[in-house]
């Protein structure tokens, strides 16, 4: 079957079909199939790609140019079945009948033997989607997500290249060249080809490459190079090859560091090294997702970091692994695991295995964060140690937790308006002003105010998770269904490791009536190896009972508990489906004390009003799932 070629390594993105470029002259157009070309899923549906290129048109007009649109495509391109299939509700893409140059290059370097060349990154990841900018916000969020993930996965596979055992010097210097040329700071390669250079006896050479660097990270970022790398500067300039360690000092970081360590990887077999090495290149990049650390691989100058070590050994059949992480200067231990996998499994597992033990170390090194800076005096916290004291407040549901967390976070994002995070946490608690305040109803004011705290924040960081998942809330409550839904992919796109957002984004999709994408996130994330919040609890026992899986939807009601004080109306509805009335009524009752303890609305809170506030909550998007929520209800 012919080939749909995809091209974006090149200044202006194209699609080839039969070796001709397809020329649409509509850049609306050509963004919708580089969008359901590039994207990675097989099915879109035509209201969600209308919502995606029209964001800001009327959902109907958003329906109509999607058509006429596609109606171009067809007339410029002819049938491009069955590599992408237009049916009346769906865009069906058959991924294997697609071939995308990035791709083929990422294959190429991570296929031992096959020669590269500098032309191959003869590329700009700033200019791939030059002229498509401005087509819309959604779609400019995409192309930024896309681009950083791509140039992660490309320097990661370089980076693989570089480290391999065994490979010949010239090999890892020449992927140390093409690492230099997507990031020229990159200080693994910059030491890689030192080193080189001066083994074959180019010390001038070497040190030509030392003082390029040194001149970038002075005019550039104002800073030196780490201390490793100015250590093998000063011994290529002795004719010695042993860097010193540097001693760190006592000055702790605004924003924490996250040191991963070289690992300590048995050499007696060379498949347990290039095992070990790839699995920590996929560790480094879980932990990258996290926003808020700072992860590295060069050791930190100044000490506070925390420092990842791992030792890896093979036994028998399987592989044996034991990471630490230590914070110094004391080297206190804060969190350690220890596994075992087999080979095969391990080739299979790996990939989820880092990102479940980056989950971890992020639980862990959040909750020693929170504990040192409680024992600091409020006016000696960093802005980092208050938000993370609004990321614990967060949890708590409270009116009271909720207004301090606000009025922390307005104070950060005034003497610190660069402090991404914040923004996105901001916008977060205006989102759920109306569930945390019983009384309170959903207002435009709110929304509004998130939308804006939202939009800064993707402004200062495009690539957080948490901004994503802010901003898909408020498109939901703003009534923006599907530019919701695209931006809950994002997030999960960003970070599936964050419980947190996996958990908010399985509850949007429930209620963006994505049933079957929600189910499978909360199914998944009951099985990681971590403990759950119970106000998580809470969405899963939600997105239960929309699906109707009730049994599963008491299970986590039982769990959740009332941690927040809408969920025993939920666990009355789903005791009321199943036909459980003295269960449901003592449920309700339970609501309805809870919601009068924390009133904050000025009508009197008798029944009737407390369940108008309570229908009112939720931006369920089906009528059919409303109604099923409000009659089971009604009927406890």
């Amino acid at each position: 079957m012919q080939l749909l070629e995809v091209r974006i390594l090149q200044s202006v993105p194209s699609i080839v079909d039969q070796c001709q470029i397809l020329s649409l002259k509509s850049r609306k157009a050509e963004a919708l199939l580089l969008y359901v070309c590039l994207a990675g899923e097989t099915s879109y549906r035509r209201d969600f790609l209308a919502s995606l290129l029209w964001e800001d048109r009327d959902p109907q007009l958003a329906r109509d140019n999607l058509r006429q649109t596609l109606s171009r495509i067809k007339r410029k391109c002819g049938n491009m079945e069955p590599a992408i299939t237009v049916g009346r509700k769906t865009i069906e893409v058959d991924r294997s009948l697609i071939r995308v140059d990035a791709q083929v290059l990422l294959d190429k370097i991570a296929t031992a033997g096959e020669e590269l060349h500098l032309a191959e990154l003869d590329f700009d990841f700033d200019d791939m989607f030059s002229g498509y900018h401005d087509i819309g916000f959604a779609f400019s969020s995409w192309t930024k997500v896309f681009q950083s993930g791509l140039e992660k996965r490309l320097s990661q596979a370089l980076q693989s290249r570089m480290d391999t055992p065994g490979k010949r010097p010239d090999q890892a210097a020449h992927a140390a060249d093409m690492l230099l040329k997507l990031d020229p700071t990159n200080e693994a390669a910059v030491r890689s080809k030192m080193a080189y250079l001066a083994d074959i006896g180019e010390r001038a050479e070497a040190l030509r490459v030392y003082n390029a660097l040194y001149q970038l990270l002075d005019e550039e970022y104002d800073v030196e190079p780490s201390a490793e790398t100015i250590d093998l500067n000063a011994a290529i300039k002795l004719g010695q090859r042993a860097p010193a360690i540097a001693v760190p000092d006592d000055t702790l970081t605004e924003t924490p560091e996250i040191f991963v360590n070289g690992f300590d990887i048995s050499e007696s077999d060379r498949q347990t090294n290039r095992l070990g090495r790839f699995f920590r290149s996929e560790l480094l990049g879980n932990l990258s997702r996290f926003r808020e650390w700072n992860v590295v691989d060069l050791e930190p100058i100044r000490s506070g970091y925390y420092q990842l070590d791992c030792q890896i050994e093979e036994h028998d059949e399987n592989i044996e692994a034991i990471l630490t992480v230590r914070r110094s200067p004391k080297q206190r231990i804060v969190w350690s695991e220890h596994f075992v996998a087999s080979f095969e499994n391990w080739r299979s597992t790996q990939w989820r295995i880092a990102q479940q033990l980056a989950l971890a170390i992020n639980l862990s090194l959040t909750t020693d964060r929170l504990k040192s800076c409680l024992r600091e005096r409020p006016e000696s916290r960093s802005v980092f140690d208050k938000w993370v004291l609004c990321n614990s407040l967060n949890s708590e549901w409270s009116p009271g937790a909720t207004r301090k967390a606000i009025s922390t976070l307005e104070e950060i994002t005034t003497v610190a308006p660069q402090f991404a995070i914040a923004h996105s946490f901001l916008a977060a608690m205006h989102n759920k002003m109306h569930l945390v305040f019983p009384g309170i109803f959903r207002s435009d004011s709110s929304v509004a105010a998130a939308l804006h705290h939202a939009g800064i924040s993707m402004a200062l960081d495009p690539l957080d998770s948490h901004t994503h998942r802010v901003l898909a809330w408020a498109k939901t409550l703003n009534g923006e269904y599907d530019v919701a839904e695209f931006h809950f992919g994002q997030a999960l796109e960003l970070n599936s490791a964050n419980l947190h957002v996996r958990a908010s984004c399985a509850l949007g999709y429930a209620f963006l009536d994505n049933l079957e994408k929600a189910c499978q996130i909360a199914d998944e994330t009951r099985r990681l190896p971590v403990p759950i919040e119970r106000f998580h609890w809470g969405y899963f026992q939600n997105i239960y009972f929309l699906a109707g899986r009730l049994d599963d939807a008491m299970a986590a009601g039982v769990l959740a508990g009332d941690a927040i004080s809408n969920l025993p109306a939920w666990q009355a509805a789903v005791h009321a489906r199943l036909g459980n009335r003295p269960e449901a009524a003592a449920c309700k009752a339970h609501f309805f004390d809870l919601t009068r303890q924390k009133w904050q609305g000025d009508a009197e809170p008798d029944e009737a009003t407390m369940l108008k506030w309570l229908f009112h909550c939720f931006p369920i998007r089906k009528e059919a799932h409303r109604k099923l929520l409000q009659e089971n209800l009604m009927c406890a």
